[in-house]
């Protein structure tokens, strides 16, 4: 068995452990048994989604898309050659990251002045 022949083979048994454990999260999820009710919720009584926690969220799944289908574009170019390093994260996706949890931050910590709580 030749280098190039072993290395596809735990390149395909890595894709398959990683696409088993999406699979595992996901049934988990869709069945209760890891438990999602809190993840938009605010803390306190009022269990309703605050809007940092959604733009936070929605935030971070378009950045993690846009950096999965640049790294998709490159590694599934005609003629790319092979590539041994993740691709630079372009600036677009760092400012979408740090504003998402930027507008987060603010958000939570006027939420917490206008109960009075404190933010350190």
């Amino acid at each position: 068995m030749s280098l190039p022949d072993l290395a596809s083979i735990v390149e395909n048994a890595l894709l398959a452990w990683l696409a088993a454990m999406m699979a595992l999260v996901a049934w988990r999820c869709l069945t209760g048994r890891i438990d999602l009710s809190g993840l938009l919720a605010g803390s306190g009584a009022d269990r309703r989604p605050t809007p940092e926690r959604v733009q936070l969220l929605l935030g971070i799944l378009i950045a993690a898309f846009a950096y999965a289908q640049l790294a998709l574009a490159q590694t599934q170019a005609p003629n790319a050659p092979p590539t041994r390093t993740m691709p630079e994260v372009p600036n677009e996706i760092l400012l979408l990251f740090a504003g998402s949890h930027s507008l987060y931050l603010v958000g939570k910590h006027r939420r917490l002045q206008s109960r009075g709580g404190h933010t350190s």
